[in-house]
């Protein structure tokens, strides 16, 4: 897995993109974002924004600063703006470190605040878990209606469970109606994660930006995890998401092939069992949060190097 994280951090700490802000002390912070200061092995916060979420600042801290002193990070110097948000949801051309980020922006991503949760879903699943052979051959997608939206209003799951509401083979239903109008005809109450491992295939479907928990414990299971693919206007990633560029595991499907795929994989459910293992293999990682932190331990090493060449 060493390969996949190196490659991953390249991908993150990418000078093309990367853009420091120049005056950080005088640079606006926009909601839900805080300035901080790291040094002697510590974390400081300088200032945040008003409008602050307490529970992300404080995983934030908590996190950064276990980071910092697992991996004795003594000779970091450097100040930086850290956005709490799902995504950055701002304009910004200097960067943050963020959950998540659009794909071409100048943020960093680092781990985000549904790390222990997901985590712990993770080691729940072999209690409730079933094997792939004995689940039901449709494909599945329970969720909440978030997602950027397009020219029109509408977002990518909604039309997803509109398209194949009165499909056999794919059950596709919202289960919190948060932004989009009120829809019977696709809504369902909250479904179990236990009973959503009835279904030999999960969607990984993004929402307002990528799905922290649903994908890593989708694929530490025994169902077998699909992406659907994101509208161009949504293409946003996690840190780990550069992963997938180097396996062939990995399913991407666009709304209109899931049939198609399904209709495919009937023939070749011996395959199918052979991606899985391999898509649990590198989830198994992704549930341990000794992978993350040694990843955002060389994002502060590199941070750090960067920050202070520029001054």
């Amino acid at each position: 897995m060493e390969i996949y994280k190196k490659y991953c951090l390249l991908n993150e700490i990418d000078l093309n993109r990367i853009n420091l802000p120049k005056d950080i002390s005088n640079t606006e912070l926009h909601s839900n974002e805080a300035q901080f200061f790291i040094s002697s092995e510590k974390l400081y916060l300088e200032r945040c924004h008003p409008k602050i979420d307490r529970f992300r600042l404080n995983f934030f801290i908590d996190f950064t600063s276990q980071v910092l002193k697992h991996f004795s990070l003594k000779h970091l110097n450097f100040k930086f703006i850290a956005n709490f948000n799902d995504g950055p949801e701002n304009e910004s051309k200097e960067t943050r470190l963020c959950f998540a980020r659009p794909r071409n922006s100048p943020h960093i991503c680092i781990p985000d605040s549904h790390l222990t949760r997901t985590i712990a879903i993770c080691n729940s699943l072999q209690s409730i878990d079933i094997p792939f052979n004995q689940k039901i051959n449709k494909v599945s997608f329970f969720g909440s209606d978030t997602g950027r939206k397009y020219k029109d209003g509408s977002v990518q799951r909604v039309n997803l469970c509109q398209k194949y509401k009165n499909n056999e083979n794919v059950v596709a239903k919202i289960t919190n109606f948060v932004e989009q109008p009120f829809d019977p005809s696709i809504y369902s109450e909250s479904v179990s994660i236990k009973d959503q491992l009835n279904y030999k295939y999960i969607l990984n479907v993004n929402g307002n930006t990528t799905s922290w928990e649903r994908l890593i414990w989708a694929m530490n299971s025994n169902s077998f995890c699909l992406f659907l693919r994101p509208p161009t206007h949504q293409d946003e990633i996690s840190w780990y998401y550069h992963m997938f560029d180097l396996s062939q595991f990995f399913i991407c499907l666009d709304t209109d092939s899931i049939e198609n795929f399904l209709n495919w994989s009937l023939d070749w459910q011996s395959e199918i069992e052979s991606f899985n293992e391999h898509q649990k293999n590198i989830s198994k990682s992704l549930a341990k949060i000794d992978f993350h932190a040694h990843y955002y331990a060389q994002v502060l090493l590199n941070y750090n190097q960067i920050y202070n060449e520029q001054q």
